[in-house]
């Protein structure tokens, strides 16, 4: 799955080295130019039983973006994050999780660039 580009209009442009362990607040180099939207997957967790792969795709723009997990009934935790086109950085919020911080939760695993 992250070899690259897995479609012509897809490319894998960030991947997280360390997907089973926790995952601080923090900014990455990333750089949309070109593309017209980004797909995050994310696991629910880094827990076994909880690296459950969910995905979400926006549009490339400076505006807050909230990576959300769910249990059965309702909104469970999420994390933040903001692209900045100017400096190519993608920052992440710490995340929450049944109101409290935790950084074992809401864990990004891989970024692409979508191109329409």
């Amino acid at each position: 799955m992250a070899s690259g580009t897995i479609h012509k209009n897809m490319v894998l442009l960030w991947s997280n080295p360390s997907p089973a362990s926790n995952f601080s607040a923090q900014s990455i180099n990333l750089n949309l130019d070109g593309f017209d939207a980004m797909l995050i997957i994310y696991w629910y967790g880094v827990q076994s039983g909880n690296q459950i792969e969910i995905s979400q795709t926006f549009p490339v723009n400076n505006q807050a973006k909230w990576l959300m997990i769910c249990s059965t009934t309702n909104i469970s935790g999420g994390r933040k994050c903001t692209y900045n086109p100017s400096t190519h950085k993608m920052t992440f919020e710490g995340a929450s999780y049944s109101g409290s911080s935790n950084a074992a939760y809401v864990i990004p695993v891989f970024i692409y660039g979508l191109k329409a």
